[in-house]
């Protein structure tokens, strides 16, 4: 499954911060706990995420990618779900992704939303850039 979504950040302030392990608990709260090997690749704009106990001929995990769009750039994820899972297993899995791309593009737009910014209304809310399947 791969789900994408465009950021209008530069492609360096997406890849350092998806790269940060410390981030993790942000933007994927359900991986924090994971004990991972993060594979990063500045060159290549790559940053890999690796179950640390896999066995290194069969490596398992999440493969993303941060791909220059103008100013701006698209961040790309993609996790294989295992074989057998039901069309209602996957489609949650897909919200979840989808829920998670949005938290990388709105804390790296410096969008985050706090409370007190909710609370005071300042206008109408900002059109929406949802994440989207690929």
């Amino acid at each position: 499954m791969t789900v994408s979504t465009s950021i209008d950040t530069p492609p360096d302030v997406v890849l350092r911060f998806v790269a940060d392990a410390g981030n993790l608990r942000r933007w994927a709260p359900a991986a924090a706990h994971l004990r991972l090997d993060i594979r990063v690749s500045h060159d290549a704009g790559t940053v890999d995420f690796l179950a640390s106990d896999a066995p290194a001929n069969r490596p398992f995990g999440a493969y993303s990618r941060v791909v220059q769009n103008g100013d701006g750039c698209e961040y790309l994820f993609t996790r294989f779900l295992p074989r057998g899972l039901s069309q209602a297993d996957v489609a949650r899995e897909r919200a979840v992704l989808v829920q998670e791309l949005e938290t990388v593009r709105e804390v790296c737009e410096g969008k985050e939303l706090v409370p007190a910014r909710i609370s005071k209304g300042s206008g109408p809310a900002p059109p929406s850039r949802k994440a989207t399947p690929c």
